[in-house]
């Protein structure tokens, strides 16, 4: 509650806008990490398991691991949507960048550095 306080405090100042944006840019950054760590932590525990199974159980490690965890199908499946997935968000966050840099940095669609109105020489 306190914290909730200071953060409508702080953000009704120039220093306090910043912050806000820090935790929004850092936060728009983390997201998709954490989420493509999640998923290749997913998907490595997936095929070491299975790997673990058939140096352990030899010639019968479907039927094992059938029955501990399922069809061998329905893994490989959830494997392959987790490895879309994190293509998927990997092509979106590139795309992100692509778009949101250029603007940040103030250049346009040229890549030249759009000049404010306010520095326009007068002619004299």
């Amino acid at each position: 509650m306190f914290g909730h306080l200071i953060t409508h405090a702080l953000g009704r100042t120039s220093g306090g806008r910043f912050i806000n944006m820090l935790s929004l840019v850092g936060f728009v950054l983390l997201l998709p990490i954490g989420a493509v760590a999640g998923i290749s932590y997913f998907v490595w525990n997936e095929l070491s398991t299975e790997s673990r199974y058939q140096h352990s159980f030899g010639a019968d490690w479907k039927a094992q691991y059938e029955m501990d965890y399922g069809p061998v199908s329905a893994a490989r499946v959830k494997v392959a949507v987790a490895i879309g997935g994190a293509l998927f968000l990997a092509a979106v966050g590139v795309w992100l960048y692509r778009q949101l840099i250029p603007a940040l940095m103030g250049t346009g669609s040229t890549g030249n550095p759009t000049r404010s109105p306010r520095r326009r020489r007068r002619r004299t």
